[in-house]
């Protein structure tokens, strides 16, 4: 449900109180940075409301027979030790059922790492405090300090006849939270190492020896949440910052003489420069604005550069005597990734054709790619990123390759997010090239053969592509059920999995397939409709080969099952909404076989059913897509059945969808693969926790897209 819209004032309050409270930082030199760092939220707060953007705020989902609870009760019940306990509870039977122990292992052993690394340089530096007070108390020298010098920074830093003070015990505390900098700063690295985690995936997702061994070794690392590492990672580099911040604050305070004959200036300015640094890549890291505005997160997180070349310089002598250490292979690892991503993109990749299916609710760009270069070769599911130089030369926009691995061409659905939006530029510029057409072929002739486009008209690669990148839908091949779930855009991993199981596993498999039951779900949203009724063509081929396999091949098919669960939920409530949005034949008809028409409504075929010889009989379903899309639109209370289709009008009712895939498959590893929103998200993990039963081996287990 979504919340109030915050709209844009005639005067810009919250940019005024920002700056009346970062004003008075700047009195003193101790705190200037935080008054920085408050001018920094006033500036983006006028430009916010300068620019009259506004946003939704995000509601938790709610049911009507939910009761709506006050503040006091939450508080009490936030604070209910039985809530507590009954949770803790719920939560490891949950890391059980889900198998998620060697994950949670490595979990517990990093930080247990991270603990004693950091305990050890307390114990350390807390010596090195005693040892360099006792020099200077005693008129030696300690390490590369002549007693003359220590007695002089002593005598700057207190009075006469008072104990000698060179360090404090603030300085254990400093440098302990800096050690744990240093290791989560060269460790966040890793799981943004996506061609290399991508790679991983691909060895270990299948039922070869070798797979099956190194998905055993993976299993104890948390390649599945490499984004929720690395924020684990971020969330740990805020915790030591502050910490150590807060510690040579105060130490300066009592001993002010030892920065500046030990750490010098540069500290200050580095260390000013990484907080800076930091505070634009954590605000704009949160969800509402990497799905808001990608771009501005996209951007900023390549502060990056700064952010590391700082750290390096941080330190006595303008040297970080740690991080290099840490830093040296990850940043390796990481700059190796970069060269070679970077080679790849550069690649020519050739445009065989392009498909704007655009109407009064929608409007959709299909690019079919020629598979070669960096997508030679990819998996069910992947996910690639694509630049177009002709409108910008550094952004980089990340979609799901929603065709299968073993057709002959890549195709990318690409929805229009809005006028002036990166994709309504992209659309623009391909309608340009072949104006007046919804379905244009782009060929240029190279002697006798004919090869996509490659070079746009400015001289630079018409597309450019980053990838592909690993996607959950990747586990497909370790089970012999799955169950692909995708809600809204979701579903071109959803469609690009059922074509892999359908025309490869399925129609070229042998014996056993992996998986040999397939359920695959899709939850759209009514209004939304319109802007997937390339999804129509997509089940109605399926259905085609699936009746034709199964007569013809009718033995090789007995021990195959697909279902194809759609949910339409959000059906207008209206008498109004609903006659408004209702299901009307000459939207869809093509009475005159106009295949420019057929295209723009339904999208573009699977090759195979293309190119296949005509004079091959082929057994097709009773029905068309014009069928398909008249019960999507008018969703009946009762599920319909097409087929292997099943539509439902309405949210999914996990527990009934559940229950009898559990009794089918009893005594089974089932695999859910999951591509959409984290509430949903959060009700399959209950409900694979809740149908995962140990005594009869039943275990449902979760791989869902994480961004």
């Amino acid at each position: 449900v979504r919340g109030d819209i915050r709209a844009k004032r005639a005067i810009p309050l919250r940019t005024i109180l920002y700056f009346f409270i970062g004003l008075p930082n700047f009195f003193t030199l101790a705190t200037a940075l935080a008054g920085v760092l408050w001018v920094n939220a006033t500036i983006f707060s006028f430009l916010s409301w300068k620019n009259g953007e506004t946003y939704e705020r995000k509601k938790r989902r709610s049911y009507s027979n939910e009761k709506v609870k006050t503040p006091k009760e939450k508080v009490m019940e936030f604070f209910n030790c039985q809530r507590i306990k009954e949770d803790i509870k719920q939560k490891l039977i949950e890391i059980r059922q889900q198998s998620k122990i060697k994950k949670y292992a490595f979990v517990i052993l990093y930080l247990a790492f991270n603990i004693v690394y950091i305990l050890y340089w307390a114990s350390f530096y807390s010596q090195l405090v005693i040892d360099t007070n006792d020099a200077a108390d005693n008129g030696l020298g300690i390490g590369d300090f002549e007693p003359a010098t220590l007695a002089d920074i002593n005598n700057k830093n207190v009075n006469p006849g008072d104990p000698a003070t060179i360090l404090t015990n603030w300085f254990p505390m400093a440098k302990m939270f800096g050690n744990l900098l240093d290791i989560n700063c060269a460790f966040i690295l890793l799981p943004v190492c996506r061609s290399f985690i991508s790679q991983l995936y691909n060895i270990s997702t299948d039922q070869r020896t070798t797979a099956r061994c190194c998905n055993f070794f993976l299993s104890f690392m948390p390649l599945d949440k490499a984004i929720q590492f690395h924020k684990l990672c971020a969330s740990l580099i805020a915790i030591g910052t502050i910490f150590h911040t807060w510690a040579h604050f105060n130490h300066f305070a009592f001993v002010p003489a030892t920065y500046e004959e030990v750490f010098g200036a540069t500290v200050w300015l580095s260390g000013s420069l990484i907080i800076i640094c930091m505070e634009l890549l954590y605000c704009t890291s949160f969800s509402a604005v990497r799905h808001g505005k990608f771009e501005l997160f996209w951007y900023t997180h390549h502060l990056f550069v700064i952010f590391f070349f700082a750290i390096l310089f941080h330190g006595a002598n303008s040297l970080n005597p740690n991080f290099w250490k840490w830093f040296l292979v990850p940043g390796a690892l990481y700059g190796l990734e970069r060269v070679i991503r970077e080679l790849k993109s550069r690649q020519a990749v050739g445009v065989v054709s392009v498909l704007h299916m655009n109407n009064k609710n929608a409007r959709i760009i299909c690019l079919e790619l020629e598979k070669t270069g960096p997508v030679r070769n990819h998996q069910e599911g992947q996910y690639i990123f694509i630049k177009a130089p002709i409108i910008s030369k550094v952004q980089w926009h990340p979609f799901t390759i929603s065709s299968p691995p073993d057709q002959k061409t890549l195709t990318l659905h690409i929805r229009n997010m809005g006028d002036g939006s990166w994709t309504d530029r992209l659309q623009q510029f391909f309608q340009a090239i072949a104006p007046g057409k919804a379905y244009a072929e782009l060929y240029h002739r190279d002697g006798n053969i004919l090869v996509p486009q490659t070079i746009g008209p400015d001289g630079n690669n018409l597309i450019c592509i980053d990838g592909p990148m690993a996607a959950p839908t990747q586990h497909l091949g370790e089970y012999g059920t799955s169950i692909v779930v995708g809600a809204g855009i979701g579903v071109t991993p959803v469609r690009s999995t059922l074509q892999s199981i359908i025309y490869y596993r399925f129609k070229r498999g042998i014996g056993q397939t992996f998986p040999d039951h397939a359920y695959c779900v899709w939850i759209v949203n009514y209004k939304q409709l319109d802007a997937y009724r390339f999804m129509c063509r997509t089940l109605k081929e399926a259905e085609d080969e699936m009746y034709n396999m199964r007569k013809k091949n009718p033995k090789q098919m007995e021990n195959k099952l697909l279902q194809m669960h759609v949910f339409v939920t959000s059906f207008p409530k209206t008498k109004e909404d609903q006659e408004k949005l209702k299901f009307k034949r000459e939207d869809v008809e093509n009475p005159d076989n106009d295949r420019q028409r057929d295209l723009a409504l339904w999208g573009t075929h699977y090759d195979d059913v293309v190119h296949e010889q005509s004079n091959v009989e082929r057994i097709q379903a009773p029905f068309n897509e014009i069928d398909i899309w008249k019960c999507l639109k008018e969703p009946a209370d009762e599920p319909t059945q097409i087929g292997d289709i099943i539509i439902h009008k309405g949210r999914p009712k996990w527990d009934m969808f559940f229950q009898p895939i559990q009794q089918a498959h009893r005594g089974n590893r089932i695999g859910v693969m999951f591509c959409g929103p984290d509430i949903i998200a959060k009700d399959l993990k209950k409900a694979c926790g809740k149908f995962t039963n140990f005594d009869t081996k039943t275990v449902f287990l979760l791989h869902k897209e994480n961004f």
